[in-house]
């Protein structure tokens, strides 16, 4: 926010994706910019700052004024070629060379408020600056931006502003991540279903608006890999699942036929009828082996997240039973029950299985060329 006004006045979006912006042009500045920054105390760098407009809008590109833990500093910029115009502004007081002051905005805060206010109006917002760790003011005109970061729920409602945005504590799941669309690249479920919600993306969405229960994710870890502000965003997944679980003293069991290979259908491959057949018809006539069956019966939540119960159960059976191998139907089962069991039992996907057997067939097969 400067002379030339709000941020977005000055973007053009040139590839949007569900009305995310993936490509962005900026209008540059085409003029050397130079910034100057006093330090002191908040209150007098205010006055001077506001006695910049006591003869009209000065002729600065930037203005900006900000406070963080009890350090105070106002920065200026402009176009090289207005410095003689500036001289009555800048030389009544010890400026110093500066570097230009960009808004901390990935700072960890639970609680973050930006918005517009005015000049008449900003003494609200002042008095509450010793209970902040970070107050940014962009001025222009009459006109002033600023932006609030705090460890505690600030009070608006008595402040005469423009609320633009405020986050909502912990609960506010967009605290860092920045929307880039970096893991949109890496998440397998993306590229199947071309569908947002589906990815590591949509789960900071969709946890806003509480509707996580449409999400999927086999917590594969690619996006924590390509996360540009390094976010735990599987374990951020995890956590989250672990919050919404209730204990539960019942059994996981919905059906259990016992045998040294077990299929296990989870809630994710229940409806899969087709495939649990094929499963079944292929180890059984096939592989010529006999195969047990367990259905578990839980919510997907306990799966997804390594339910510490879940996970004592299916151990507590393994180990009961005799059970040497388990097969899973879908890659998440063979994701989530993998991690669950650790290095219990041997924890195998049927299509892995059928791929590597075809390969070994292959790879026995020898050609023999006769030249005459």
């Amino acid at each position: 926010f400067n002379e030339f006004g709000r941020f977005r006045n000055r973007i053009r979006i040139e590839k949007s994706y569900e009305n995310i912006p993936i490509l962005l042009s900026i209008k540059k500045e085409q003029k050397k910019i130079v910034s100057k920054e006093k330090e002191g105390e908040f209150t007098s760098l205010l006055k001077l700052a506001l006695s910049f407009y006591e003869k009209g809008i000065p002729p600065f590109r930037d203005i900006r004024l900000e406070y963080r833990l009890g350090k105070s500093k106002l920065v200026v910029s402009y176009p090289e070629v207005r410095e003689p115009v500036l001289i009555n502004y800048l030389y009544t007081t010890t400026f110093e060379e500066s570097s230009p002051l960009f808004e901390k905005i990935f700072l960890e805060h639970y609680f973050k408020y930006f918005g517009y206010t005015s000049f008449e109006n900003l003494e609200y917002i002042l008095k509450l600056k010793e209970k902040l760790n970070y107050l940014l003011l962009e001025f222009r005109k009459n006109e002033i931006f600023f932006e609030i970061l705090s460890e505690i729920p600030v009070d608006l409602s008595q402040a005469t502003a423009n609320l633009t945005y405020a986050s909502k504590g912990r609960g506010q799941i967009l605290q860092k991540c920045i929307l880039c669309g970096k893991c949109l690249d890496v998440c397998p479920y993306f590229e199947q279903t071309n569908q947002i919600i589906f990815s590591s993306m949509g789960y900071y969405l969709l946890r806003k608006y509480n509707e996580e229960s449409i999400f999927t994710c086999n917590l594969c870890g690619r996006c924590n890999e390509v996360c540009p502000v390094n976010l735990d965003i599987v374990n951020d997944i995890r956590k989250s699942l672990l919050s919404r679980q209730k204990e539960s003293t019942e059994s996981f069991t919905g059906l259990f036929i016992p045998a040294e290979t077990v299929l296990l259908v989870t809630p994710i491959s229940l409806d899969n009828i087709d495939e649990i057949i094929k499963c079944s018809y292929y180890i059984k006539k096939i592989k010529n082996k006999p195969l047990g069956i367990l259905i578990l019966r839980t919510a997907i939540w306990n799966i997804m997240s390594g339910n510490p119960q879940l996970a004592d159960f299916l151990t507590k059976t393994v180990q009961e039973e005799k059970i040497k191998s388990i097969i899973t139907i879908t890659p998440e089962e063979y994701s989530y029950i993998k991690r669950l069991l650790k290095d219990t039992v041997s924890v195998e996907f049927i299509q892995i299985e059928i791929l590597n057997e075809i390969k070994a067939k292959f790879q026995i097969l020898k050609y023999i060329f006769h030249v005459y």
